[in-house]
């Protein structure tokens, strides 16, 4: 399994499209603010073969994104410790990807609303990922 994560806008699709050519199954997740049941969500893939597989973004999302726009993270810390022990066991490659703001944002120039949100967040997001 492969986990691509990095800030809207870094590439993480293009790579998955790239990998998905090459027989990688692909699973795309957006930051959902609404989304419930994120740690079902996560737990479900692994029930899958593992095998060839691209996860275009993961839980460390909601790690990053959840408290910067929503000001809290929905993962407790007792399911992100489940999260975490599940995905150890099947030895997942986690790949941060990164970009400068201006690229980010030129490609993000026709949606508006992440523009306005990446150009608002770049500095504070890239240094959550770091951390995270």
């Amino acid at each position: 399994m492969i986990i691509l994560e990095g800030i809207d806008g870094v590439g993480k699709t293009t790579v998955a499209d790239f990998l998905s050519k090459k027989g990688y199954t692909t699973h795309h997740f957006l930051f959902d603010e609404k989304n419930q049941d994120i740690v079902e969500k996560y737990l479900r893939l692994l029930e899958r073969n593992t095998d060839k597989m691209i996860l275009d973004r993961c839980f460390i999302s909601e790690l990053v994104y959840g408290p910067i726009l929503r000001k809290q993270c929905k993962l407790s810390k007792k399911q992100l410790f489940n999260l975490l022990n599940r995905y150890r066991k099947i030895n997942p490659l986690v790949v941060y990807l990164k970009a400068n703001k201006e690229d980010i944002l030129k490609r993000r120039k026709d949606d508006i609303a992440d523009y306005s949100m990446l150009s608002e967040n770049f500095d504070v997001l890239n240094k959550r990922y770091d951390k995270v």
